[in-house]
């Protein structure tokens, strides 16, 4: 399990905000692009698509809008290196990539909310896909339904007690990653009682000979637009990712690791919020979030050393660093990252906190 630069239609996770309600406050990310509506339901609703097309990937890449706090290398090994299993053990929390006997994917990290999620694949005894459990707070279970003859996937999602069905142009088992400009994948979600409540459009670009991009497209029943738009370098790294919640950008040593990142930094927490200012109306929109730079530092086995984080305007007190000490196995993967955070106080990099984070390997066996 290592990062792979062909493998393109796994990336491409949008986190839509659901319709209304008090769960999609709380679900949805905080620079959500929705206002809250007043239907029923209040999910943020995910594309099916991006967790078909997981299964069809042996490794789950880094990309520019995951968390600072997973390891941009928490799900790959060194060069060379397979694996059955790796779980990443933080602190409240455990993630894991697991491959199945029929090569597919079993379980596997996903974007959602803002936050990596456990997924979980679910197959029959003659190998065919069931369907899947997302662990989102209330876990959505995704049930597949016989769709006849017709080149449809059809779907029922359950809950917290609420029922929902999407239909998918595409066909099980295996997804084929398309190369021609122009490829689309339309996918439409109903309430339980089939009314629609929003399409999911993917469309595909570029030649086989330049960088590829992805686009995302939602339309649903409130008056926005959700796009979001991806692209690759020659290699198949994400270099850029443009959503109305920022635009995140990497860019890649030779080995694919990611070098310079720059990403929107994290609005606060509802909790450390003033109440003056939650309750408070502002009718003018929200100013764009401002942007952190981090370069990464790689040493020569390919294990991360050092971030150093700038914020928009550098000062004399401002700016962190990260410095990454890890406890290796017998070949050579790491199975503990040590963070020791470094902030700036009058000129100098003072000791803040350590942070510890586990991994549990296991390896394939040797035939």
């Amino acid at each position: 399990m290592r990062f792979s630069a062909a493998i393109l239609p796994v990336v491409l996770l949008l986190v839509i905000p659901g319709l209304s309600g008090e769960e999609s406050r709380e679900l949805a990310p905080a620079s959500s692009p929705f206002p809250e509506g007043e239907g029923e339901g209040g999910d943020a609703f995910f594309p099916i698509h991006t967790l078909l097309w997981a299964l069809d990937s042996p490794e789950i890449p880094w990309r520019p809008d995951w968390p600072a706090a997973i390891p941009p290398d928490g799900f790959t090994l060194r060069q060379g290196e397979a694996a059955g299993a790796i779980t990443l053990i933080l602190d409240s929390r455990e993630l894991r990539l697991r491959t199945g006997k029929n090569g597919c994917l079993e379980e596997f990290p996903v974007l959602y909310g803002g936050d990596l999620v456990q997924a979980r694949a679910h197959f029959r005894e003659d190998g065919g896909l069931r369907g899947f459990t997302l662990e989102a707070g209330d876990p959505w279970n995704v049930e597949f339904l016989p769709a006849g003859e017709a080149p449809l996937l059809r779907a029922r999602l359950s809950r917290a007690g609420a029922v929902y069905f999407a239909v998918l142009q595409c066909e099980i088992p295996r997804l084929a990653v398309p190369k021609t400009a122009g490829a689309a994948f339309p996918e439409t979600w109903y309430d339980g009682e089939g009314k629609v409540l929003g399409v999911f459009n993917f469309r595909f670009g570029a030649g086989e000979d330049g960088p590829r991009f992805i686009t995302g497209r939602f339309e649903g029943a409130v008056p926005e637009v959700y796009d979001e738009q991806y692209h690759f370098d020659s290699f198949g790294n994400i270099r850029g990712i443009e959503t109305p919640r920022g635009s995140f950008s990497a860019l890649y040593n030779r080995t694919g690791r990611p070098r310079y990142w720059e990403r929107p930094i994290p609005p606060p927490s509802p909790d450390e919020t003033a109440e003056d200012e939650r309750d408070t109306p502002d009718p003018d929109p929200p100013p764009p979030p401002p942007y952190q730079t981090l370069t990464l530092q790689w040493d020569e086995r390919g294990l991360l050393v050092r971030i150093t984080r700038f914020p928009p305007s550098p000062e004399e007190d401002q700016g962190e660093e990260s410095r990454y000490e890890y406890t290796l196995d017998e070949r050579g993967n790491w199975i503990e990252r040590r963070e020791r955070r470094m902030i700036r106080q009058s000129g100098l990099l003072v000791p803040d906190r350590l942070t510890r984070i586990r991994r549990i390997i296991e390896y394939l066996p040797e035939d």
